[in-house]
């Protein structure tokens, strides 16, 4: 068996981008007043997502800017549920490896994994965790990236309302709000807990930030948590937003999708299950009807990682250097966390990185190299341009929204079998 070769594309996208960061998120924070419920001198703990925020440093230097101005105290603590192999350490080190340190934000780095009951939830009764240290602060603001969720379809999915339950759970909230998932689902759970724990009165706002495909930030927008209405509006705005900008795959059919890395700042499952078309939670979702991949591999890890690639029991086969680049026990952590021990499973794991296409290509039925259906990317969340097989050039003439950049040529690989960075071109030009 032999790779197919392949052509690289650029797929037409929207790109905005939004040059004054700090000046929307000033002017959206007076226009909540929120200086007229809080007091010079009080606290505020500023839970930071585990998902990569494009300009993270910036977004949160300048948050804690605003509130020191308003007279408040503001730290950091980390609100990703059970990521960083659930430790303080784990999840403190996590945000220093997005460059949130307080020499680059002003403000300190908080971390412990204790969470604290506050009561019950109204419609379902379930009892409602928040990290402790975000309970003994005055107030609390969280941020996050606004996207698709990997597991459900609504008005909101993966942003702040999330963030507020499953990230300020810890792993403590985490396995439990997914265990109540498995039973009522993610909207009815998440609206549930988010309700309970806005009735603190204790979050003074979200920041919610929408990324276009070029990994910048296309918009912004702090939130109104005075009540979960008011955040539901401001949260499924935001989401039409990304929707209306998002890349998917070219193509609906392929054989094989190689993927170069994945990580838990792409997505919490590593990789974007609606853009690959594989969920593999028969317990809470249906999988997607489109797109359909025969076999999916991934060859290593994001650098933002942290060593958690997510679900690898999702995919059909992985590289040596995937396995070497993973955190195991935070692997299965995660996996315990979310109820899904089959996240957890080991797919085949390659010798080199060619040793990985090969058997992914050599496992989707009998076909000759020129035939194979082969899409590489280098995330799901990175789409304008890709490479795919020459199987694909005949619909290639028929897309007006994809541009042939150069090729036919064979994938590149060194003497050891490992795959050349990504080549990405001037997106610019």
């Amino acid at each position: 068996m032999q790779i197919p070769k392949v052509v690289k594309i650029r797929q037409t996208a929207v790109n905005p981008v939004l040059t004054d960061v700090e000046g929307q998120i000033r002017r959206g924070i007076a226009a909540l007043k929120v200086a007229d419920r809080i007091r010079p001198g009080q606290t505020v703990a500023i839970g930071c997502t585990s998902r990569g925020i494009p300009d993270y440093p910036r977004v949160v230097r300048t948050v804690v800017a605003e509130l020191k101005e308003l007279g408040l105290r503001p730290f950091l603590i980390p609100a990703m549920g059970s990521h960083g192999a659930s430790t303080a350490q784990g999840q403190a080190d996590f945000l220093r490896n997005y460059g949130l340190t307080e020499e680059a934000v002003g403000a300190p780095i908080r971390s412990q994994i204790d969470v604290v009951e506050i009561g019950r939830s109204r419609d379902l009764d379930l009892s409602v965790y928040v990290d402790a240290l975000a309970m003994e602060a005055d107030h609390i603001v969280v941020l996050n990236r606004i996207k698709t969720h990997t597991d459900f379809i609504n008005r909101f999915e993966s942003g702040i309302i999330k963030i507020l339950t499953i990230g300020l759970g810890k792993f403590i909230g985490a396995k439990y709000y997914h265990k109540a998932i498995m039973r009522y689902g993610f909207p009815r759970v998440l609206s549930d807990v988010t309700s309970r724990i806005l009735e603190t009165g204790k979050v003074l706002f979200g920041v919610g930030v929408v990324e276009n495909s070029r990994g910048q930030i296309a918009d912004l927008g702090v939130l109104d948590t005075r009540s979960f209405p008011a955040l539901l509006e401001g949260e499924a705005k935001l989401l039409e937003e990304y929707n209306a900008i998002t890349l998917h795959l070219p193509f609906d059919r392929a054989d094989v999708l190689v993927i170069d890395k994945v990580g838990k700042d792409v997505s919490g499952t590593g990789l974007d299950t609606k853009v690959v078309g594989r969920i593999y939670k028969p317990l809470i979702s249906p999988e997607p009807e489109s797109p359909r991949i025969k076999r999916i591999i991934a060859l290593g890890l994001t650098e933002h990682s942290s060593g958690s690639p997510g679900s690898p029991g999702m995919l059909d086969f992985i590289s040596k250097n995937y396995e070497q680049q993973t955190n195991w026990e935070s692997v299965t952590v995660n996996g315990l966390a979310a109820s899904m021990p089959e996240f957890c499973r080991k797919p085949p794991v390659m010798p080199t990185d060619r040793d990985t296409v090969l058997a992914a290509c050599d496992s989707v039925g009998l076909y000759e190299p020129e035939e194979i259906r082969l899409m590489r990317i280098l995330t799901t969340g990175s789409l304008e341009e890709l490479y795919v097989s020459t199987a694909y050039l005949e619909e290639l003439q028929g897309r007006p929204d994809l541009q042939i950049l150069s090729g036919p040529q064979p994938i590149p690989f060194d003497e050891e079998g490992n795959i050349l960075p990504f080549a990405q071109s001037d997106l610019n030009q």
